[in-house]
């Protein structure tokens, strides 16, 4: 992004900030939600913070827009570039190899998604609600599990891992992905 929460920039949609949309903490998040540098993403960059989260902007989210360099054709090499690029710049901090850094990777939504379809719904099977959600840390190992997670899940999982019992929305009756996904 350009510049602290809400702040517009090209390539950058202020609205995939999730602080943006939460009245309650904009005033907080101008203070504390900041541009991550294009150089150096993790190693020395990253805030010392219980949590921390990362949005691509357009150029590397898998959205392409006209300006990003190179083609729409490339916007998965675009994506994966960054993407590891940045996950092995958070690797190589010290926070990550004492044990202390969960990288969560997710996608915010599936191909060919239906307007108004509920994804949030266990009893829709479309395959276009499947997501990809990848946890990447010391001590996580590889599983596949078969519960029910949705967006909600995730945020239910970050604010049991820090503490927060006051959930938000709807993470109040959502599945914890912690056990099943071994973090």
């Amino acid at each position: 992004m350009g510049g602290n929460c809400g702040a517009t920039a090209t390539h950058y949609k202020r609205g995939h900030d999730p602080a943006y949309w939460y009245t309650p903490i904009a005033s907080a998040c101008k203070l504390s939600d900041v541009p991550m540098p294009a150089s150096d993403a993790g190693a020395t960059r990253l805030p010392t913070a219980a949590f921390t989260f990362i949005t691509p902007n357009t150029c590397h989210d898998h959205h392409w827009e006209t300006g990003c360099s190179g083609s729409s054709s490339l916007s998965v090499q675009a994506m994966d570039t960054w993407l590891s690029g940045t996950v092995q710049s958070i690797q190589a901090t010290a926070d990550y190899r004492a044990g202390n850094t969960l990288v969560i990777v997710t996608f915010d939504e599936g191909q060919a998604g239906k307007t108004g379809e509920n994804c949030a719904d266990p009893a829709n099977s479309d395959p276009s609600c499947h997501i990809a959600t990848i946890a990447v840390a010391a001590g996580v190992h590889p599983v596949h599990d078969a519960t029910f997670y949705t967006h909600y899940s995730m945020l239910r999982s970050v604010e049991e891992a820090l503490g927060i019992t006051t959930y938000l929305g709807n993470a109040a009756t959502a599945a914890d992905m912690r056990p099943g996904m071994g973090f």
